[in-house]
C-alpha cells in the first residue's frame, strides 16, 4: 500500500512507482493507497479509481 503518496515507502527509498504487473491497470489513481496502478479487480466496479475514469470505461478485468 502506498502510504506516502509518492510510493517512496514501497520502493526501498526511491520515489518512483514500480511498474504495473499483469494484474494491475496503469493510471493516475484518485487515492494515494495506489501508486500508478490499481488492481484490475477494481475495473468496472462502478467506482472511480483513476482520474480519467479509464478504470470504468477502458480497463478490462
Amino acid at each position: 500500500m502506498n502510504d506516502c503518496g509518492d510510493c517512496s515507502d514501497e520502493t526501498w527509498g526511491s520515489a518512483a512507482c514500480p511498474p504495473c504487473g499483469p494484474g494491475w491497470w496503469s493510471c493516475s489513481p484518485v487515492h494515494f493507497q495506489f501508486c500508478s496502478c490499481i488492481p484490475r479487480r477494481l475495473c468496472r466496479d462502478g467506482a472511480q479509481h483513476c482520474l480519467d475514469w479509464s478504470d470504468e470505461f477502458v480497463c478490462t478485468a
